[in-house]
């Protein structure tokens, strides 16, 4: 009798959790997750009213707002306002981009790039530096690969050096980015297969007394000739450098023009490189020269198969997504967006084909087609639309995937403490629950993360779009920021 007791028990209690899975997976969650509710009545109430206030005002302000927060365990949805509504994100669409790239690549994925070359006696014929796309090769990285063959015992290149960038296709600006074509500012640096240095320079200006000139520096280091002067005005009175970057081949000119008032600490002004296409190579020749190696030819794009001299192999994906999401930087996520689609679709990678990737990752974990275009990969100017309940759904989808959740929340900004959310959410750093990309444009704020759970409950993703207010963005930030801020103090 005591065993048939048992028996009944052990069915009853395997129904209930088989039940209980069928309805968490349904709703799109874990059944681990969903056994405790992510809020409280109380925090659950805060949050409906203070979105409810936000909706409110977006309203009077003529703008457009498209808002969830979900229970990721169990998918139910906490609180929303015109979910379904897809809008610009702006650089939120980040977040697709680094899921995606974390799918599809993988977290342990590492970029190579490589020298080829046949070494007889102290010299090669050409050289040949080869990318694979990797976003965060730096000039550093060029030369050590310059020392390692010098120390292989390179001494002479009688022929060029050879740049192959076929990693990628020959389209240097990401779709979008050409509706500022005379924006030289490093955000919209162009993509290439083989890039180094975020394909920009970097200008250093150092003020001196008031009425000297001011020292003015470039980085990569011997690469550009410096043209003009900067002033050093009385202190107070600001920093108005200029800076104009001319390219003709392998010659790269930095003008520079304006003032920079006494005192002031050096400042760094980066510019993008017009033309990416040999611009790695330019660099590496210098660092191969300062090494001590002779070249008699020029620097050129081209390709060539020989045996490997030195390679430089990059971080793991894991590492070079917190570029994304803690720092929004735009090179990074449009180079991934081709590597995406590289790996996928073969070589060379395409802007398409990495953005057909994204779109069919994020419709396996079931955002709608309806509310997801995709562009570009950092949402810069009209880099696509997506509603709130379609970043929701793939932040709550996505934190669930063992392949992808963990490093998806590590990579992003950590309210009050770092990233581009370092001055926001100050008074809750310690706890460090709140976890979000920002996105800004001239018409758009976005905020899309999670908020950690506490007390034994589960993480709430959530998605906050507003469109068009007629209002400075510190106070839609604010506004913003109060609706996530609601339920971390219930």
């Amino acid at each position: 009798m005591k065993r048939r007791r048992l028996s009944l028990y052990a069915s009853v209690l395997a129904g209930s959790l088989c039940c209980q899975a069928a309805v968490a997976d349904a709703l799109g969650g874990n059944p681990a997750l969903a056994s405790t509710p992510a809020l409280s009545d109380a925090a659950r109430g805060a949050l409906r009213q203070e979105l409810a206030q936000l909706a409110k005002w977006v309203q009077q302000k003529n703008g457009r707002l498209s808002a969830q927060f979900v229970d990721v365990g169990s998918g139910q949805v906490l609180a929303e306002s015109d979910a379904e509504r897809a809008q610009n994100p702006a650089s939120n669409l980040k977040l697709l981009t680094a899921g995606a790239a974390l799918d599809r690549l993988g977290p342990a994925h590492r970029f190579r790039t490589v020298v080829l070359g046949e070494l007889r006696q102290g010299a090669v014929k050409d050289l040949v530096l080869k990318g694979d796309g990797d976003p965060d090769l730096r000039a550093e990285h060029l030369n050590a690969m310059a020392h390692t063959l010098v120390l292989r015992g390179l001494r002479q290149v009688r022929g060029e050096i050879l740049v192959d960038a076929s990693a990628f296709d020959a389209r240097p600006l990401a779709p979008g980015f050409e509706v500022q074509p005379k924006e030289q500012a490093a955000f919209r640096a162009p993509i290439w297969g083989l890039s180094v240095d975020r394909n920009a320079v970097t200008v250093f200006v150092a003020p001196g007394a008031s009425g000297e000139p001011a020292q003015v520096w470039t980085a990569p280091d011997g690469v550009a000739t410096v043209q003009g002067k900067v002033g050093t005005a009385a202190a107070g009175s600001g920093q108005k450098a200029g800076v104009r970057v001319l390219q003709h081949g392998d010659s790269l000119a930095v003008q520079v023009h304006g003032s920079i008032a006494a005192g002031l600490p050096v400042q760094q002004l980066r510019r993008r490189i017009p033309d990416p296409s040999i611009w790695a190579g330019v660099v590496f020749a210098q660092a191969l020269r300062r090494a001590g190696v002779q070249i008699s030819g020029a620097v050129r794009a081209g390709s060539g198969s020989a045996p490997v001299l030195a390679e430089h192999t990059s971080q793991p994906l894991r590492e070079l997504v917190h570029a994304l999401g803690k720092e929004s930087d735009n090179f990074v996520a449009e180079m991934l967006l081709k590597a995406i689609a590289a790996r996928a679709k073969g070589r060379p990678g395409t802007s398409a084909a990495g953005a057909a990737e994204v779109l069919a990752y994020a419709k396996s974990l079931g955002v709608p087609a309806a509310e997801l275009e995709v562009r570009n990969g950092s949402g810069l100017f009209d880099g696509g639309s997506v509603s709130a309940r379609g970043l929701a759904t793939f932040l709550s989808r996505a934190y669930q995937e063992p392949r992808v959740g963990p490093e998806l929340t590590a990579q992003l900004a950590i309210g009050g403490v770092d990233g581009t959310l370092r001055s926001r959410f100050r008074s809750h750093a310690g706890a460090r629950r709140v976890r979000a990309k920002t996105g800004t444009l001239a018409k758009v704020i976005a905020l899309s993360g999670f908020v950690l759970g506490s007390s034994g409950r589960g993480p709430v993703a959530f998605s906050i779009l507003v469109q068009d207010v007629r209002a400075p963005h510190a106070d839609t930030r604010a506004r913003v920021d109060r609706v996530v801020a609601s339920i971390l103090s219930k």
